[in-house]
């Protein structure tokens, strides 16, 4: 009897329209499958080309769905066309830097073999008959390359540019980002200026002794960013500790002022990117921010990402708080021992708890 009368709330329940909640992997499945079929109908009509750039970025429920995309490509006519980069930063000239490596906050998403899980993908489907991966691997400039490209940016003729190209190319080994910090260093060095004859001019030997100071390219990085106004250092110091994206409204909070304008600065100076997103930034390249969360002395940095999360805890509603939830307890967790009133470690504990459940419950869990 009890189980009809439970049979019947049921069918009571679905006739009223209540649907079941589906939580964590079920809800991943069916998300990558909807996905799946409306990429599917798109390509019954016309053949497909995706492109997905900075794919490194890709964490676990991005990658599960570019998976179960791939898987299907056998039997659409889909082209994917994905663009990675290294995320190669030098730990030994981090630490020479003053940068804590072994802190969670600055990372390069790599195991302890150097693989990434985006490495695993891609290594399956190498192995997987059934897939046909191409990997095209884009090298550093040789050093005629990087003569035309130096030439074409100081609108030189590659003869003229061809001595300051030499010297680039010994110090950066034909990285393009190193290459324009150079340039740009050698710029704001006045060893590169532009004449009132209106063309850029140079002396030979002043940009070899110059080029022989840094002891390397995060030394070139941090004296761009130490050139910029105060201002614009705090918040790109602020920005450092909140992820490779950075909401302009979260730093305002942060710092009690509006960010906006320096944050314009920074991306002006090549150290920020504008997304497609109002008012979200993205660190130009990962020596960027490194060099910026260098910038915070080490003995500061559990208090620095302590006041950066309880300001944001503090000033977050309801629905801010929950939207905010995990950067403000990975920030609280590392300044942790800031917290010496009991009331507020229960708080933050609970707080915890709340991240956790939020964590339970998304599809990438």
């Amino acid at each position: 009897v009890a189980s009809g009368g439970s049979t019947r709330t049921s069918a009571s329940n679905r006739s009223r329209g209540h649907k079941t909640q589906i939580y964590g992997s079920e809800s991943a499945y069916r998300l990558r499958s909807a996905f799946v079929k409306a990429v599917a109908a798109v390509c019954s009509v016309t053949p497909l080309t995706l492109f997905l750039d900075d794919i490194q970025w890709a964490g676990v429920a991005s990658l599960d769905l570019l998976r179960s995309l791939i898987q299907s490509t056998g039997s659409i006519p889909l082209l994917l066309i994905g663009c990675r980069r290294e995320l190669s930063v030098d730990t030994d000239q981090l630490i020479a830097a003053g940068v804590d490596v072994k802190e969670g906050i600055i990372f390069d998403g790599k195991a302890k073999d150097g693989t990434t899980q985006l490495d695993n993908v891609l290594n399956a489907f190498e192995a997987d008959d059934s897939v046909r991966l191409t990997r095209i691997e884009l090298s550093n400039l040789r050093p005629d390359s990087v003569v035309g490209l130096v030439a074409e940016v100081l609108r030189k003729d590659p003869s003229e540019a061809a001595e300051l190209s030499a010297s680039i190319h010994m110090v950066t080994n034909g990285n393009v980002f190193h290459l324009f910090q150079v340039l740009r260093y050698l710029v704001d060095k006045e060893i590169i200026a532009y004449s009132e004859e209106g063309e850029w001019t140079w002396d030979g030997s002043a940009v070899q002794e110059c080029l022989m100071a840094p002891n390397s390219v995060l030394e070139l990085v941090l004296g761009t960013i130490k050139s910029q106004s105060q201002e614009v250092q705090e918040a790109l110091k602020v920005a450092s500790c909140l992820g490779s994206e950075v909401d302009a409204a979260a730093i305002d909070v942060v710092l009690l002022t509006q960010s906006g304008p320096h944050l314009e600065q920074a991306a002006s100076a090549g150290l920020l990117t504008k997304t497609d997103r109002y008012g979200v930034y993205r660190f130009s390249h990962d020596w960027i921010r490194h060099a910026a969360y260098s910038l915070i002395p080490e003995k500061e940095r559990a208090a620095f990402h302590h006041k950066l999360g309880r300001r944001l805890w503090k000033s977050s509603s309801n629905m801010g708080l929950d939207q905010n939830v995990m950067l403000i307890v990975s920030l609280m967790n590392v300044g942790s021992d800031h917290v010496r009133d009991k009331r507020e470690r229960y708080k933050l504990a609970d707080l915890n708890l709340k991240a956790g459940k939020k964590a339970l419950s998304m599809p990438s869990f």
